[in-house]
């Protein structure tokens, strides 16, 4: 009967939304998507390729006396470090099984320049 009269009744139920907040609603909320997914993909590409996030080595100040010169990764659970520390350089190895000191040498601007190269000790007793 309103409709036959020219006067169009209410919608039950419908909020009537200004144009400009409907807009930064849904931009929000594709953010708020956006930024999920992208975490999502960081945390598993991080989780599948065993990345760690790094603050560049090799930088070290001058209060610093110990530094990472350069790491090597020799498979899944096994790495290799030189080492810088009190005027020498050490080559670690790291392995599930634990660290091992495998050489050592003298820093470059040193006098002399030899590698030692570190043994296993005898299980002998003292």
């Amino acid at each position: 009967m309103l409709a036959a009269a020219g006067v169009q009744a209410a919608i039950p139920f419908k909020r009537e939304v200004a144009a400009g907040a409907d807009v930064w609603s849904r931009l929000g909320a594709v953010m708020l998507i956006c930024i999920a997914v992208l975490g999502l993909v960081l945390y598993l590409l991080r989780r599948h390729l065993n990345l760690k996030l790094k603050f560049p080595v090799g930088q070290a100040t001058s209060t610093q006396r110990l530094q990472v010169l350069e790491t090597r990764r020799l498979g899944p659970r096994a790495h290799l470090h030189v080492v810088q520390f009190g005027g020498r350089e050490y080559l670690i190895g790291n392995s599930e099984h634990g660290l091992v000191a495998l050489a050592s040498a003298a820093l470059a601007g040193d006098a002399d320049i030899g590698l030692e190269m570190h043994k296993e000790p005898a299980n002998e007793p003292v």
